[in-house]
């Protein structure tokens, strides 16, 4: 949100351990879209041989939230 991708990656990247903690809390939602649009925007400035690690890291931030989705669509923003 405020285009400082590469420390929300770091934190992403620390609290992703104690997602468990999180499990079926709106918390866990949030890390995911959020550690996502983070992904996604440092994507943006990195170069191409950083392009398939970047995918791989978006499909696993993307599948809870896809099945989230197909599940209880009416909870998706």
């Amino acid at each position: 949100m405020t285009g400082q991708n590469e420390p929300a990656i770091f934190a992403a990247q620390k609290a992703e351990p104690l997602l468990w903690a999180a499990y079926g809390h709106v918390q866990t939602l949030d890390f995911y879209y959020f550690a996502g649009l983070a992904v996604a925007g440092a994507s943006q400035t990195a170069g191409p041989e950083s392009s398939s690690r970047t995918i791989e890291t978006l499909k696993q931030y993307l599948e809870p939230l896809k099945e989230w989705a197909e599940t209880c669509p009416e909870n998706i923003f």
